[in-house]
């Protein structure tokens, strides 16, 4: 897998998201995959990935929303949506989708 650099700015941080280097692990679970990425905002639907945090399974939920013009990004512990969030980072629409769009592909 490519490696991705994050350069966007988390406006509200909450738990483990608190860190910025997990901050940046997290964001590259999404990638920059831009077929899922233009289907995400062109639907405005979430977009939700596996990610493995200190041996255990997480879903990394990653919610547009353009009229407030933010994204909200949600780290929950084990694979059901339903579990307990142990992290939140919100980022401002624009900043969000350019730190994905830049650069190569996956």
């Amino acid at each position: 897998m490519a490696r991705v650099t994050i350069t966007a700015k988390a406006l509200i941080r909450d738990g483990i998201l608190l860190n910025e280097d997990m901050r940046a692990d997290v964001l590259s679970t999404i990638g920059k995959n831009r077929s899922l990425v233009s289907e995400m905002k062109q639907h405005n639907q979430p977009l939700v990935r596996t990610k493995t945090i200190n041996g255990d399974v997480h879903l990394v939920l990653a919610t547009p929303d353009v009229v407030n013009r933010r994204v909200t990004l949600q780290v929950i512990k084990g694979t059901d949506i339903t579990g307990d969030v142990v992290g939140v980072a919100t980022f401002g629409y624009t900043s969000f989708f350019r730190c994905l769009d830049e650069g190569d592909e996956d």
